[in-house]
């Protein structure tokens, strides 16, 4: 009898909770609407439906303030503006959004401000964000948002504001970005995104802010970064960039903020050098890039290849040397050392009464926001030369 009321009372809850929609199929609390988006008179009803779908899609019931959401007044809805019977504005951050962006955002199209900065939304940014036409400020920044960035992007033609940062988007900057002439604020730091730095980027030209760094960027800045006279804060630390740094970014006089750390780069111009001594005095002391002075002492039986260690000595590391018995033929690796402190090496096996030609490159692993494994251009080569008898004579080639 006991289990017979007990099943029976099991039922009515289950009903009841059925009845009232409070359950998932997965166990979670789910709250139905209360709003009838056909009814209410503030907004029109394709904008209520968005607004419904990124609370349903987005875990609402869990949003940290979720204040009048779901009554009758959208416009009274924590995080919402409206202006002349439509949304304009959308504030959601630090509120504990999970879960993808729904399709039907593509409908609030009189937004000019979407920030959703500092949740947890996952997934795409899928193509619908480029039917926001009117979009002034976009911060997804501090997301789980992953894939490439869509070209569309480049519809938004009255953005002044983009915040991508620290999500994990990857692949190229698309070239559609061009488009964003108004732009003043890009930044993508902390993200996946390789390849070089598009020249895109100089037809920016009111660009005031630039972040770029922590991510997988190759090659050497462009020189077309010289163009944003505008700029205050240009971020290019933690990437893989190497080579001369352009000259041109000496006309950025307005800097006030210039990282370049952390990369492959180098400078020997002497007005860039003294430029970058005013802007990023120590940008040369993160640097990985192949140890100078190299030099050939002679021993029997093998030649010690000696040089000046790099300034950049932390974060673990080392050395790799390598041979090659023709002028920038194969070079074939002899071994490492134990770390960037390391000052010389022991080349042995080398093949007798042969001319060899010696050379080094630096290798940094990744650590901390620097997610790339650095591995320096190749030095310069030495040349020495063991023979039977142990006699060895040396050549420097420059």
């Amino acid at each position: 009898m006991l289990k017979r009321r007990f099943y029976a009372l099991s039922i009515t809850v289950l009903l009841l909770a059925l009845s009232m929609n409070t359950f998932s199929v997965y166990g979670a609390v789910k709250q139905s609407p209360q709003v009838n988006c056909d009814t209410q008179a503030q907004i029109p009803p394709v904008e209520c439906n968005a607004l419904v779908a990124l609370y349903n899609s987005t875990g609402g019931a869990y949003w940290t303030n979720r204040t009048n959401w779901l009554n009758d007044t959208p416009c009274t809805w924590y995080g919402v503006t409206c202006a002349e019977g439509r949304v304009i504005s959308l504030v959601l951050s630090s509120n504990n959004l999970s879960g993808g962006l729904p399709l039907q955002l593509q409908f609030l199209s009189a937004l000019q401000t979407l920030n959703l900065r500092t949740n947890l939304i996952s997934g795409g940014l899928q193509v619908w964000i480029g039917d926001l036409v009117n979009l002034q400020t976009l911060d997804l920044g501090d997301n789980l948002l992953s894939g490439g960035l869509p070209s569309n992007l480049g519809n938004l033609a009255k953005l002044t504001s983009l915040y991508l940062d620290d999500n994990q988007f990857e692949g190229g900057i698309p070239g559609t970005l061009a488009n964003l002439v108004d732009l003043t604020i890009l930044h993508l730091s902390r993200n996946r995104l390789a390849g070089p730095i598009p020249t895109l980027l100089g037809s920016l030209t009111n660009l005031v802010e630039l972040g770029l760094d922590a991510n997988q960027f190759t090659g050497a800045p462009s020189s077309a970064l010289g163009n944003l006279s505008n700029l205050l804060i240009l971020r290019l630390q933690n990437n893989a960039l190497v080579g001369e740094i352009p000259t041109q970014l000496a006309n950025l006089t307005a800097l006030t903020e210039l990282d370049l750390g952390y990369n492959m780069l180098t400078a020997s111009d002497p007005d860039l050098l003294a430029y970058l001594s005013t802007k990023d005095p120590e940008w040369n002391q993160t640097q990985t890039i192949p140890p100078g002075n190299l030099n050939v002492v002679p021993y029997e039986r093998y030649l010690l290849l000696v040089w000046q260690p790099i300034n950049y000595t932390e974060h673990g590391g080392f050395y790799q040397i390598c041979y090659s018995i023709t002028p920038g033929g194969t070079c074939r690796i002899m071994g490492s050392t134990a770390s960037k402190y390391t000052n010389n090496y022991p080349a042995m096996g080398l093949p007798p009464s042969t001319l060899v030609y010696l050379r080094v490159r630096t290798y940094t692993p990744a650590h901390g926001f620097q997610q790339n494994n650095l591995w320096s251009v190749w030095s310069g080569s030495v040349t020495g030369e063991v023979n039977k008898f142990y006699m060895y004579s040396l050549r420097i080639l420059k």
